[in-house]
């Protein structure tokens, strides 16, 4: 894979909307996220028009996948309806299973990609707009950011339970249960029980260690606690949403700069 970005062009849509069509002739209304189906077509996340589409990567040509694309609601089966869907991650071990962020219906909902059939797999007020969602194989469960904080879903005992977040939107460091969040975005996984998370309203990368029980926050690479540093104006950044693990380098997306971090080293705008 080359590291040389200098040739980005769009290659789908262009304009804000819901139209299938090839390459700039399509419309879409908040992309958030993207699964590879197989070499030719990428699954695409059409949040605002509530529909999952596919993309050929051969002609640039759109087509529907699952839901009704500009109808919102609430549905299981072949005919599904979503309420904003936001993040979708693969079933591991299996080509055929992927879940999904359903966040206006605190809903987890899991797509069959072979009949294109949907089921919820959990739907509940803890998941408050639920947004990202990453798998751990080694615990055989999903790690979600919802509103204020994260939950975390045995798959195999279908249990959810709340991992952080009291229900307020505010921001402290501290155990699991008296850490705070504000509308977290995306969560990656670093290590079995290690994840980041890019805590939005809060501006700030938070690390989660579930093996410690607490939740710190990083500023410049190094691990800080609230009463270490009263001013955080140094460390925050522009409302992070977006997370990305390559080797060691784990990459931040905020508004307008992307970051990467190695280890401890600081924060390095690309």
């Amino acid at each position: 894979m080359t590291t040389d970005f200098t040739d980005v062009y769009p290659i789908v849509g262009g304009r804000r909307g819901y139209r299938e069509g090839q390459g700039k002739d399509a419309m879409f209304d908040g992309v958030k996220g993207f699964l590879q189906l197989n070499t030719t077509h990428i699954i695409v996340v059409d949040s605002s028009n509530h529909c999952i589409r596919l993309v050929s990567r051969l002609s640039n040509q759109t087509q529907p996948f699952v839901g009704t694309c500009g109808e919102a609601g609430y549905r299981d089966g072949t005919h599904p309806l979503f309420n904003y869907p936001w993040s979708i991650t693969r079933q591991h071990g299996s080509d055929n299973y992927a879940y999904i962020t359903d966040a206006r219906n605190n809903a987890i909902r899991e797509i069959n990609i072979g009949r294109r059939a949907v089921r919820t797999v959990v739907r509940s007020d803890i998941l408050r707009d639920p947004l990202s969602l990453t798998y751990n194989s080694a615990r055989s469960s999903l790690i979600i950011t919802h509103s204020h904080g994260l939950a975390r879903y045995h798959i195999d005992t279908y249990e959810l339970e709340v991992v952080v977040g009291s229900g307020d939107y505010n921001y402290h460091d501290g155990s699991l249960d008296e850490a705070t969040f504000n509308c977290p975005h995306e969560v990656t996984l670093l290590s079995h029980d290690l994840f980041a998370v890019a805590d939005y309203s809060n501006h700030l990368l938070r690390i989660v260690s579930l093996k410690e029980g607490r939740v710190s926050s990083l500023c410049n690479g190094q691990y800080i606690r609230n009463e270490e540093k009263s001013d955080k104006s140094e460390c925050t950044l522009k409302s992070p949403s977006a997370l990305l693990l390559i080797d060691e380098f784990l990459y931040i997306g905020e508004n307008n700069a992307i970051h990467k971090i190695r280890g401890s080293t600081p924060y390095n705008t690309l």
